[in-house]
């Protein structure tokens, strides 16, 4: 599950079997959250989006909004489903 945040200030992966090409970076990404302080030197590649924070302690993957709708068109249509679609060129998610 991948959680599309219109509140979010970054996009962030934890699990590993949805992204690419885990590498340590010189920045290092200080997170503050409700339940838990924590630091973050990785970055990961996710097809279809690009570069995201990556940290295997956390409990969710984020896709920040904004990001995504500079990279892809978004429709969300109650009346036909409760959920955001991801139009990518051949498929969405």
């Amino acid at each position: 599950m991948i959680t599309l945040d219109n509140g979010s200030t970054l996009s962030l992966f934890c699990n590993p079997d949805k992204v690419e090409d885990i590498k340590e970076t010189t920045k290092v990404l200080e997170l503050l959250t409700n339940a838990v302080k924590a630091r973050c030197n990785q970055k990961a590649f996710v097809l279809e989006f690009g570069e995201v924070w990556f940290d295997q302690n956390i409990v969710s993957n984020i896709f920040k909004f904004a990001e995504l709708v500079k990279k892809h068109h978004i429709t969300y249509d109650s009346d036909i489903e409760d959920a955001f679609l991801i139009h990518l060129e051949n498929t969405e998610f």
